[in-house]
């Protein structure tokens, strides 16, 4: 099973799709930069403003991207023909099905938790003092809370509710 998984690893990690997808996700990053400047600044204008937290607006971006990654890790093995390799080498299509699946999903558990942590932490050192809705507790504070949503979100498969 070790080498399933390992093999599997391989091939999700030769496939340039999978760095595409990741790309995509990871593009939220930036979005967020954007998203956090842009409020920053009507915020210095209004002197105090609502706003949404930026990875709760760029969460599905996340989540579309990467079931995408889903989607083509299987797509493009059998659009090869690696897969008549891959059954050959792994006969029985239970265990090359649950070694893709968990490799595809450590990668995106791993993926969508440090893009949506690494957005919010960069749109709270935007943000600084600004009185915007989405920074007024410590970050400290707000870490835990946010890993929690994350992951459960991302096992539901659905966008976020309201804070």
């Amino acid at each position: 099973m070790r080498t399933t998984f390992s093999s599997e690893w391989l091939k999700l990690r030769s496939v340039t799709s999978t760095y595409h997808a990741l790309g995509v996700a990871a593009l939220t990053v930036v979005l967020g930069m954007a998203w956090t400047f842009y409020v920053s600044g009507l915020a210095d204008e209004r002197g105090s403003l609502r706003a949404a937290a930026p990875e709760q607006g760029f969460l599905p971006l996340i989540q579309i991207s990467l079931a995408v990654l889903g989607v083509l890790a299987i797509t493009t093995e059998q659009a090869s023909g690696m897969i008549r390799t891959s059954l050959t080498v792994v006969p029985n299509r239970g265990t090359l099905l649950l070694a893709k699946a968990g490799v595809v999903a450590a990668v995106t558990f791993v993926a969508a938790n440090s893009i949506i942590v690494l957005t919010y932490v960069t749109s709270r050192l935007i943000a600084g003092d600004r009185q915007l809705r989405f920074n007024k507790t410590p970050l400290a504070d707000d870490l835990p809370m946010l890993l929690r949503k994350v992951s459960s979100q991302m096992r539901q498969g659905v966008g976020w509710s309201d804070r």
